[in-house]
């Protein structure tokens, strides 16, 4: 980001509080006209909403009022939508909930996962900006307010929302690892080795296997039978850091999976 922004002739300023005195001091004295957010976790206190005369815009990768909240991609994919997309929106004291600006679809491609969806709606918002911003200049955008009714807000996906278990249906497991894909990932056990998931594609059930089998392996490529079908993974083994890391976890939550059973049934396995 600091590269990013010295490419750009702009101010970086790393900060862990987007409400602190000295962060709304630094940005009142530049007299913004506007503040534009995008991928920002923390709620804009009215302070710091009312620095700009135009307000604060924020860039969320959804179809707003269609999956609020902290990961949106993900949710989509574990939906099984087909279109997702980005929205600029005034921003509020709630997340998420201000007014509609823009708005572009973005469809869900067979090979995506939830980074390459959100890098994909996060291009086609770049693309709408500048003639938001001109219009938004001009005083020529009224925006419509959402309907909570129409649309959805989620928490960040859990443990239970992402376990990649082979008794399961070949799609259902499909979406879950690729909205895992690429953080946090997915580890498998499977064949007496640990390894990372790098992609996932659903095919035709394997007469005669039973969920979790491994029925083919070719280098880094397994085929392993699930309840209805089967799944061709790409894999590799998992860095010491990556195990490092997932050994050093603790609690429930997105970054954990059940353990498996065994190493015959490849159910996902995050210790």
């Amino acid at each position: 980001m600091a590269r990013l922004a010295g490419e750009a002739g702009a101010a970086f300023w790393p900060t862990e509080d987007v409400n602190a005195p000295g962060l709304l001091r630094r940005i009142e004295a530049l007299q913004p006209d506007l503040i534009l957010c995008g991928g920002w976790p923390q709620r804009f206190g009215a302070a710091l909403l009312g620095a700009a005369p135009l307000g604060c815009v924020n860039a969320h990768p959804s179809l707003l009022p269609r999956h609020r909240g902290p990961n949106p991609c993900a949710w989509v994919l574990l939906n099984g939508e087909s279109v997702s997309g980005l929205t600029f929106h005034r921003m509020t004291g709630s997340m998420d909930a201000g007014d509609v600006l823009a708005q572009v679809e973005v469809p869900v491609l067979a090979q995506d996962d939830a980074g390459s969806l959100l890098r994909r709606c996060l291009a086609a918002g770049v693309a709408l900006l500048p003639g938001l911003l001109g219009r938004l200049e001009r005083c020529e955008v009224a925006g419509f307010a959402q309907d909570p009714a129409a649309g959805s807000c989620e928490r960040q996906p859990l443990a239970r929302d992402v376990e990649v278990d082979f008794g399961l249906p070949t799609r259902v497991l499909h979406d879950r690892i690729r909205a895992r894909l690429p953080s946090p990932g997915v580890r498998l056990r499977l064949g007496g080795r640990e390894r990372a998931v790098l992609a996932s594609l659903p095919l035709d059930a394997v007469t005669g296997s039973r969920p979790g089998d491994l029925v083919a392996s070719a280098g880094r490529f397994l085929r392993v039978a699930t309840s209805d079908g089967s799944l061709i993974l790409e894999t590799r083994r998992p860095s010491l850091a990556e195990v490092i890391r997932s050994s050093l976890r603790t609690g429930g939550g997105w970054e954990r999976s059940r353990r498996g059973r065994s190493d015959s049934t490849g159910t996902a396995a995050e210790p």
